[in-house]
C-alpha cells in the first residue's frame, strides 16, 4: 500500500504518548526516518514523502529500528509521521505553534524529540531551543547525529537551555573529531567494541535486545543534566 500524501494547510500535528520503553510519562514528537521514501521488500514503496535523516546515518541504515518499526506498523506510523514531516517542511513556525499548544493542552512534563526522524535544518534546531525557553517547566530531550548543527549552535550560543538535553548518538566511531562540549554521548552497542562492556548501559534494553520493562521515565538518565557521561545501548 502506498500512502501518497501532500501538504494541506489544515493538517494538525500528531503528538503521542510514550511507548512501552519510554513510559506513559513521556510524550514524543516524531518525523519520518531515513533518507528516502520508506519501502519494504514485500509491499514496495510505502510513502511518497522523503525521510528526514539524509546524510547523517548511512552507516547504520540497514539496522535502523525507526525504519524497521515504521515498516512494521506502516498503517499507523506512516500517515502520522508523513503528516508531521509535511507540516514541518511547509510551515515550520506553524508546526512549532501546534506542538506548543499540544504540550500545554496535554499538561506534558517530558517530551522526547524524534524517536523517529532527525533535525532537518538549523532553523528547526533554533525553534526547538526557543520552545524550551518558552516552556521552562517542561523537560525536553533528543538524540542526534546532526553534529554540524550542534557545533554551530554551541559556537553561537555557548549552551542549550537547562531543560533541553542534547544527547550525541554514536555508531562505530562516527563522533570522531566532534567537539562534545560536555554533552552526553549514547553509544550503540552492537557487540563489536569490547571496551563498551565497562560502560553503563541503558537499563531498558537487555543484552539480547529485549525490553526489560524499565521505562525511561523511571531511569531518567536520558534527560538528566548534561555532564559528559557516556551510556551504551544494546542493539535492539
Amino acid at each position: 500500500m502506498l500512502y501518497r500524501m501532500s501538504y494541506d494547510p489544515t493538517m494538525q500535528i500528531s503528538l503521542v504518548k510514550g511507548n512501552s520503553k519510554l513510559g506513559k510519562g513521556v510524550y514524543v514528537f516524531n518525523l519520518l526516518p531515513g533518507d528516502e521514501p520508506i519501502s519494504s521488500k514485500d509491499k514496495g514503496q510505502l510513502t511518497n514523502v522523503t525521510g528526514t535523516c539524509g546524510g547523517c546515518c548511512s552507516e547504520c541504515k540497514m539496522n535502523c529500528y525507526a525504519i524497521r518499526d515504521t515498516r512494521r506498523y506502516h498503517n499507523t506510523c506512516i500517515p502520522s509521521l508523513a503528516k508531521n514531516t509535511l507540516i514541518m517542511r511547509h510551515n515550520l513556525s506553524g508546526m512549532f505553534e501546534q506542538v506548543k499548544q499540544a504540550l500545554i493542552d496535554n499538561k506534558v512534563k517530558i517530551l522526547r524529540w524524534h524517536s523517529s526522524g532527525e533535525i532537518e535544518s538549523y532553523d528547526y534546531l533554533l525553534k526547538m531551543v526557543q520552545l524550551a525557553r518558552d516552556l521552562p517547566e517542561i523537560k525536553f530531550y533528543f538524540y542526534t547525529k546532526r553534529f554540524a548543527f550542534i557545533e554551530r549552535f554551541l559556537d553561537e550560543h555557548n549552551a542549550f537551555p537547562v531543560n533541553l538535553i542534547c544527547n550525541i548518538s554514536e555508531w562505530n566511531g562516527n563522533t570522531d573529531g566532534f567537539r562534545l562540549n560536555g554533552l552526553d554521548k549514547f553509544v550503540y552497542d552492537d557487540g563489536t567494541d569490547p571496551d563498551l562492556a565497562r560502560v553503563t548501559h541503558c537499563p531498558a534494553v537487555s543484552k539480547d535486545g529485549k525490553k526489560t520493562g524499565i521505562h525511561c521515565d523511571q531511569c531518567r538518565r536520558c534527560f538528566s543534566v548534561n555532564d559528559g557521561k557516556i551510556t551504551a545501548v544494546y542493539a535492539h
